[in-house]
Formats: C-alpha cells, structure tokens, sequence
C-alpha cells in the first residue's frame, strides 16, 4: 500500500514541462496574430491605393481632350483649395489629396495645449505618379497611372519607377499602376 500512495500527484518537473509547452504555444499564437494584422494592414493600404489610381484613370478617360494637350502631366497644384480649380487641374489637386489622405483627418493635440488636424487616410509616404507611355499611330495615348506607398513587411522588389530611390528600402516600395488608353 506503500508504493500506491507515492503515486499521487504531478511532479515539478511535469509542471514546468507543462508550462514550457503552453508558453511556446502562447508565443506562437502571438506571432501568428501579428503576421495577421500585418497582412490585413497591408491588403488595406493595396485596397486604398488601387481605389485612387482607378479613380484618376477614370478622370483622364474622361477627360481626353485634356489629356492628349498634356494637362495631367504637370506639377502638383500648389494650391489646396481644389474648388477654385477646373479640369484636368482640379483632378490633379483632388487625386493628390487623396493620395495625402486629407479626407479622412483626426484631432491630434499639437502639445502646446491645442489641437491639429492630422491625415489618417492615406498609404505610408505615398507618391502619385502620371507617366505618358506612347501614342499609337491612330493618335491613341497611352498613360501609365500608378501611386507608389511604403509597405510594413518585405517583399521583392518592382521595377515601375514611381517612388523609386525615394522611399529607402526598396523592399518595401509597393506600386499600383493602370494604364490608360486616351481616344
């Protein structure tokens, strides 16, 4: 009867086994709930970006005139009142906020005991970018559209050139691009 009653029970090294095996678990849970969110984030900011780059193919098509005299391929508007503008300037001026996401903003406390406004709908560090690609001998233009933005995980590298050198690792340079044909 002796040798039944030593039976009982766990030892401590059982427990700390036990304790091991959970907390390696746990850390794996953990790791998998960040590689979650990290992808979430990013199909996000692809989503984002695939809407503004189909929305400013959507004006150059539109606008056609103003696209084969060359009017998309200038210089952001300096200006951000983009109401006072017409055509192909007011695209621009709205396709830049867009990308700088100023219409989705926050209160932010600017530490001086105020608030400031902070944009909160944009892609990281994001660029805007209209190429003109060529011009079919039927005088059809084609336009390369494409918004390049800073991912959060690595991944291979593009060759499209908008955000190039500009955005450090280029590991982590997305681009979404369409390309337009102009009649």
């Amino acid at each position: 009867m002796s040798s039944l009653s030593k039976q009982r029970g766990f030892t401590l090294i059982e427990v700390l086994v036990t304790f091991l095996i959970v907390a390696i678990g746990l850390l794996g849970l953990g790791a998998l709930q960040i590689n979650t969110m990290n992808n979430s984030f990013e199909t996000y900011q692809r989503a984002l970006v695939a809407s503004i780059v189909d929305d400013m193919a959507a004006r150059i098509r539109m606008n056609a005139i103003g696209a084969t005299a060359g009017e998309y391929f200038l210089a952001k508007p300096q200006s951000t009142t983009c109401s006072e503008m017409m055509g192909s300037q007011r695209d621009l001026c709205e396709w830049h906020a867009q990308i700088e996401g100023s219409s989705a903003t926050v209160g932010v406390d600017d530490g001086n005991g105020g608030e400031t406004e902070r944009n909160v709908g944009a892609p990281l560090a994001a660029r805007g970018c209209i190429d003109r690609l060529s011009t079919s001998g039927s005088g059809e233009l084609w336009v390369r559209v494409s918004v390049a933005w800073i991912g959060i995980t690595p991944q291979s590298a593009t060759s499209l050139s908008c955000g190039a050198d500009d955005m450090g690792d280029e590991a982590y340079r997305r681009v979404v691009f369409r390309d337009v044909a102009v009649r």
